[in-house]
């Protein structure tokens, strides 16, 4: 179940203080601090990470970091199962967001930035909503809609095939709708979600990580 509970505090996740930015040839992207954390360590102030003088971008590649990504801070929200009990509360948590100026950013945004060094907007979080739920396309998605909140769907095969004995689960039409909405980005989370990856023979690694994520991309017609 969703942890909705406790109510929503997004007050925490601050801007950096203009006063803190270095000199231009520092790293001062604006990207979030917290409350706890001193205002400078939103920005690099070692000579380290200086602007390279030749123009080159630093692309990464992965997994490496872009170094202007380095010092990014971008909090992560990950719920489960949203019932219909739990919708009003989901609501209240992305008014909250709203309220702070709290802005969520896409998978696809997040990857550029640690990639690219793509600047982020302030106070950028990240949704995440794992398990591949019904309440995810019956609750979770038209609340997306209303507020024009990005968010990440990680969803396992087997449970979209009818071939696990959880009782709510997305089937593939709903995800069909869900994928081709710019707002959505659909992950593989694995074939059968194992308890644990790493008990796995090389084999059923492959099937529960390569094999799942070429079913997911044929079913929805895209990579």
């Amino acid at each position: 179940q969703a942890l909705l509970s406790a109510p929503a505090d997004f007050s925490n996740i601050l801007p950096c203080d203009e006063s803190t930015k270095p000199p231009s040839n520092k790293l001062g992207l604006g990207l979030g601090s917290t409350k706890d954390d001193s205002a400078n360590d939103c920005y690099d102030t070692e000579s380290l990470y200086t602007l390279p003088e030749n123009g080159d971008d630093n692309t990464a590649n992965f997994p490496q970091l872009n170094i202007y990504a380095r010092l990014a801070k971008v909090p992560v929200i990950v719920y489960y199962n949203i019932s219909s009990e739990d919708e009003g509360s989901l609501s209240k948590q992305f008014d909250a967001i709203q309220k702070e100026g709290v802005t969520p950013i896409s998978m696809e945004m997040l990857v550029k930035h640690l990639a690219t060094g793509a600047p982020l907007p302030d106070k950028p979080i990240l949704l995440s909503f794992d398990g591949g739920y019904t309440g995810h396309y019956q609750y979770v998605y038209p609340l997306l809609k209303k507020y024009g909140y990005p968010a990440i769907f990680s969803v396992y095969v087997n449970a979209l095939e009818g071939k696990s004995k959880r009782r709510s689960s997305l089937n593939w039409t709903q995800l069909k709708e869900m994928s081709v909405d710019p707002l959505v980005t659909i992950a593989n989370n694995s074939l059968s979600h194992p308890d644990d990856l790493t008990s796995l023979s090389d084999s059923s690694l492959e099937q529960e990580v390569v094999n799942s994520k070429k079913i997911l991309e044929q079913k929805l017609g895209k990579q």
